[in-house]
């Protein structure tokens, strides 16, 4: 039966590849070799996608992920090859896209320890940018927050004192009246006890001076 064959295994494409890498011009870099093995690649994808982003003004995950795949493919990727495979997308982009990616690699390879494969310095020093702008966008809110709660305090405080002031200054109200109400009698009843308290006493007074003097005179036989 008919079986088709790779981009890679055709050997028209392989000689339209070779005819237009001929004919473009490729920074230096592209003589240095990188060892992919070394590199963190999944780290590189989101610089990528904003890459491609910016050139084409919208997401495009074709693109991004011909990028990825292109630099998957082998361990020593060309990069005349995959700035010829993305050059139909990026067009006049391409180069520059490319000359910085692969100083990206390049980067990433020379920071790679046993056990630990390499990412770019500039995105390291991206990253610990970011996260300072975060710890500083986190002081700050914290710092807003303290002062707001301080400025409600001292709301409160004012208010607590003016209330105090005003409560000092106002005359004390008179007294409620007793559960069953004020009564007349009451104080009727307690004048005229007293009143005829006051006349009792002075009756008994008159009393007592009239029976001394009745004495007195039958005593001196009068």
């Amino acid at each position: 039966g008919f079986r088709g064959v790779s981009v890679d295994q055709d050997v028209r494409f392989k000689n339209s590849q070779s005819k237009l890498m001929a004919k473009m011009k490729f920074p230096p870099e592209f003589a240095q070799k990188v060892e992919m093995n070394k590199v963190h690649l999944e780290v590189l994808r989101p610089w990528v996608a904003k890459k491609v982003t910016g050139y084409l003004g919208m997401e495009d995950d074709i693109v991004i992920n011909l990028v990825m795949a292109e630099l998957e493919k082998e361990n020593e990727p060309d990069p005349r090859k995959i700035q010829v495979n993305v050059t139909g997308f990026l067009e006049r982009n391409a180069g520059a896209f490319m000359a910085e990616l692969w100083r990206l690699l390049l980067s990433a390879q020379e920071n790679y320890v046993p056990g630990q494969k390499g990412i770019p310095s500039q995105l390291l020093k991206e990253k610990e940018d970011d996260i300072k702008r975060i710890n500083q966008e986190l002081q700050d809110r914290a710092k807003k927050i303290a002062e707001e709660q301080q400025k409600q305090k001292d709301r409160i405080a004012d208010k607590v004192k003016e209330a105090i002031s005003s409560t000092a200054a106002a005359p004390l109200p008179p007294p409620p009246p007793p559960p069953g109400g004020w009564d007349d009698r009451d104080s009727r009843r307690s004048g005229g006890g007293s009143g005829s308290g006051g006349g009792g006493g002075g009756g008994s007074i008159d009393r007592g001076i009239g029976g001394c003097s009745g004495f007195i005179r039958r005593r001196h036989g009068r």
